[in-house]
């Protein structure tokens, strides 16, 4: 092989591969799979994502300036997609952002897509939170034994634990209370073993797993 012959082997791979790591700005409703609905501070059941069609999906409603907080857990290298109705991208790209709708806008229903990069099949669960403005308040903390796990408050008890200030617990459940009594939840139960911890770079209480909280 001489060195034309190499550098265009290496210039087609470089081709193939670029679209690959590319984001798209616009998504096929035939690749996305609607997996259900979510609520601001819901988590959702497990999900798992198959080779075909790429993308699961959760939908949910949101309202002019609304800030809203999307964390995804699970296995492989997930991409995760804030979408519009159209299915336009909105936001994304990891499994861990804010976002904040304009105030100018109009409510209006929105989807998280959940994609994992290799196209491997892959389980995972979405987190949907929409911070408070009291936030800042019942999740600050300066060391561990600040924060406490406590039933996640809101529309739904499945399982899950919140970290939570120990001296602000009552301004927790005040500021994430269900406003809606005939709210449908999904019908599952889980044991949350994660354990809460103070992230002292950002000063706040988080869940964390286990052995993440021995390290």
């Amino acid at each position: 092989m001489n060195m034309i012959q190499g550098f265009k082997k290496i210039g087609l791979a470089a081709l193939w591969v670029l679209p690959c790591l590319a984001q798209p700005d616009s998504f096929n409703r035939k690749e996305i799979k609607l997996l259900g609905s979510l609520d601001y501070g819901q988590t959702s059941p497990p999900a798992r994502l198959s080779v075909r069609p790429p993308y699961g999906a959760y939908d949910f409603n949101a309202k002019p300036g609304d800030r809203i907080e999307i964390k995804v857990h699970g296995e492989g290298t997930l991409q995760v997609f804030l979408t519009d109705a159209e299915f336009i991208k909105v936001a994304g790209g990891s499994t861990h952002f804010s976002y904040t709708f304009d105030p100018a806008s109009k409510p209006g229903t929105f989807y998280i897509l959940v994609s994992e990069i290799h196209h491997q099949t892959s389980s995972f669960t979405v987190d949907l939170e929409r911070p408070s403005t009291s936030a800042a308040n019942y999740l600050s903390c300066s060391a561990d034994s600040d924060c406490v796990a406590v039933d996640r408050a809101g529309c739904c008890h499945n399982g899950y634990k919140d970290a939570v200030n120990a001296g602000q617990l009552e301004a927790y459940r005040a500021a994430n209370a269900c406003q809606d009594a005939h709210h449908m939840c999904p019908m599952f139960m889980i044991v949350d073993k994660r354990v809460a911890r103070c992230d002292t770079t950002l000063k706040r209480c988080r869940m964390v797993q286990p052995e993440e909280a021995r390290q």
